[in-house]
């Protein structure tokens, strides 16, 4: 299903990039201006795309580092979740311990039960 949706999202999105890139076929030169430097010509489109591309992937650095919190809080919460578990178990079974011995108690101080026949 999600790779159903994943094509119906980006093929439109495909569709719109290649229609960019053709008709915008003309190039330009960038200046970087405190420099007297200067691009050789460049096409519109790998300029435009270029620039996207390298937004995207800022913003995707940006973001992940700033979750870095969130993940580091996840993990010690995992940890102390684990550790919960682990004492919950051990403490389960030192209860089931503890009734086997108090019936085992309760076995072995019971007054013995009369067999004879009445």
């Amino acid at each position: 299903m999600s790779r159903w949706l994943s094509w119906i999202f980006l093929t439109p999105i495909a569709l719109v990039v290649v229609a960019f890139s053709v008709s915008n076929r003309a190039t330009v030169v960038l200046n970087l201006w405190p420099l007297d430097a200067s691009s050789p010509p460049l096409p519109i489109f790998g300029v435009v795309l270029a620039s996207l591309f390298v937004g995207v992937l800022f913003a995707s650095v940006v973001a992940w580092l700033g979750a870095g919190r969130l993940r580091r809080r996840v993990r010690k919460l995992t940890r102390r979740a684990d550790k919960a578990e682990q004492e919950a178990a051990r403490l389960h079974q030192e209860v089931d311990d503890l009734k086997s011995a108090q019936r085992n108690q309760r076995i072995a101080l019971a007054p013995p039960s009369d067999t004879r026949a009445a």
